[in-house]
């Protein structure tokens, strides 16, 4: 028997070895990836189960809200962490230095947005332990997304593995401080934002100390240039827009006094949004396709995200039918006063099926090299959102919250495809023009192939 083992092992060495040598390493980064998901996937629901338990309808609601505020203003780390690895690996710029930068940028720029988020907090949750507002902001916006710059750096020395242990790291630290205040005490948002605070600043030092200067590389604050701020800000935008849009609805209940109402529909939210994981599984599977287009083709990236749109409906509706199902035992999960997060849930889920669809336009147009317009369309998805939200939530309650999702998603589907639809017929335009010899001019903006490998 051991004979077969030990042949066995021989075996996997050999076809390993074999591998050509990308393909072997796509496989140890998917499992990596996947190894990541699945730990992130545990750590979120079980958070979430401990959370809205202990906290209760209310104080979850202060929860959500909290980290409402927190989630779009941390949009700065986010874009640091993108603006760096375009600079190590399209242009393979020195490491060290590429650190300086985006952590210097992380933390001026997290410092500004923390004394908003301080603010607004303040503002819309006045019962939170002030305490507790600047610690999670200052956890949230500063600390750990300076970790995710680290953790660029680590991938472009390391590769993908090394990243996704750094990853982790900051998400077990988390998760294990969670669990050893619930163990030996009850849970408060005050324990928990102080905890994760300094649990992400032992992580974050751990990297800056032990693992960065075994490269050598030793980051230090540096003046940021005007580059810098603008390739940030560029690709910082998408994603702040985004944030905006999606957790604009939690704010505005906050800020109208629904504070039970928020727990309620923050906790009906947190699972549907589970739901979006294939979604996103996808996204990472097919994205690259976009950005890579032959400029002759017609008709090349509607056809694509038609495709995409086509194989997400088949992906999201099973999931969806899942969720409405699953819904009635959210009050045996959290307990019974969270029974009101049922029926909130249930028309949550049809948020779903338009939010699959809405994502491939984007893509399309970011392959176009339609930043610009891109960007005009997001902002008109968040703009009906957040109308919606601040006109009717005040009135009615989560309905508003409800309506303002489904509707900006929608705005967002339809904006996207008629966009999508224009650019792309522009495109095979001057396509046609060009194959007779009368090419106008390119129109689209300069810098788009350096921006959208971004």
């Amino acid at each position: 028997m051991e004979s077969d083992e030990v042949a066995l092992v021989s075996l996997k060495q050999r076809v390993v070895e074999r591998l050509p040598h990308g393909l072997k390493t796509m496989a140890v980064d998917s499992v990596w990836t996947m190894g990541f998901e699945l730990t992130l996937l545990l750590s979120v629901t079980t958070s979430f189960i401990l959370l809205g338990r202990e906290l209760g309808t209310e104080g979850y609601g202060e929860y959500v809200g909290l980290f409402a505020i927190t989630t779009p203003l941390s949009t700065v780390g986010s874009a640091s962490m993108l603006a760096a690895m375009q600079y190590m690996f399209a242009e393979e710029k020195p490491v060290e230095r590429v650190m300086s930068i985006f952590l210097s940028l992380t933390f001026a720029g997290g410092a500004v947005a923390a004394v908003v988020a301080v603010l607004l907090a303040e503002a819309t949750l006045s019962s939170l332990s002030f305490v507790a507002i600047v610690a999670m902001s200052i956890s949230e916006i500063i600390v750990f997304p300076m970790g995710r710059v680290v953790g660029a750096g680590v991938r472009a020395l390391h590769g993908v593995p090394a990243s996704v242990r750094v990853e982790l790291a900051f998400i077990v630290a988390r998760f294990a401080l969670l669990l050893s205040v619930f163990a030996v005490t009850d849970l408060t948002i005050l324990k928990v934002s102080v905890g994760w605070l300094l649990t992400n600043l032992a992580v974050l030092s751990w990297l800056l100390f032990r693992v960065l200067p075994k490269d050598h590389v030793h980051p230090r604050p540096v003046r940021v240039h005007a580059r810098d701020l603008r390739m940030t800000g560029a690709l910082g935008a998408p994603i702040f827009i985004s944030d905006f849009q999606t957790n604009g609805d939690k704010v505005v209940l906050g800020a109208a006094g629904y504070r039970s109402e928020l727990g309620l529909y923050g906790a009906a939210f947190r699972v549907v949004q589970m739901g979006m994981m294939p979604l996103r599984a996808m996204d990472i599977a097919v994205f690259h396709r976009f950005l890579q287009s032959d400029s002759s083709a017609f008709g090349q990236h509607t056809r694509r995200a038609r495709n995409y749109s086509y194989a997400s409906i088949l992906v999201i509706l099973p999931v969806a039918a899942g969720l409405w199902l699953f819904a009635p035992q959210l009050e045996l999960v959290l307990g019974d006063e969270f029974a009101g997060s049922v029926e909130m849930m249930r028309w949550l889920v049809l948020w779903l099926p338009i939010r699959a669809i809405s994502g491939a336009p984007m893509n399309g147009l970011l392959g176009l090299g339609r930043l610009g317009l891109r960007l005009v369309v997001l902002m008109v998805g968040a703009a009906t959102a957040v109308s919606i939200y601040v006109l009717v939530i005040p009135g009615v309650g989560w309905e508003g919250a409800v309506l303002g999702t489904i509707v900006g998603e929608l705005a967002l589907v339809v904006g996207g495809w008629i966009a999508l639809v224009w650019a792309q017929r522009k495109h095979d335009d001057r396509v046609r023009a060009d194959a007779v010899g009368g090419a106008p001019k390119d129109d689209r903006p300069r810098g788009v192939a350096t921006e959208a490998r971004a």
